[in-house]
């Protein structure tokens, strides 16, 4: 049973990191720090509007399922994690 338990927090922590890196990711796109809009007025368009797509997979997805890994991770016992 232990091992089961080992099993499931060892993924649960897995997904957690691969959350929060893609939440980085999302907010790295989002704040431009790969560099300033284009030069191009099209092309500006096209990456305001993935702005607000990005804000959108970041904020239902990235941070509740974050919430909800640390969570299950509590009920399976005390771990010393942080939430964020």
């Amino acid at each position: 049973m232990a091992t089961e338990f080992e099993e499931i927090r060892r993924k649960l922590l897995e997904h957690k990191q691969q959350l929060l890196t893609r939440a980085a990711k999302v907010r790295a796109d989002i704040t431009r720090s790969s560099g300033p809009l284009d030069k191009d007025f099209a092309e500006q368009v096209v990456q305001m509007e993935n702005d607000a797509v990005l804000a959108g997979i970041g904020a239902t997805t990235a941070g509740p399922a974050v919430f909800r890994s640390v969570h299950y991770l509590r009920r399976i016992g005390p771990l010393n994690i942080s939430p964020t």
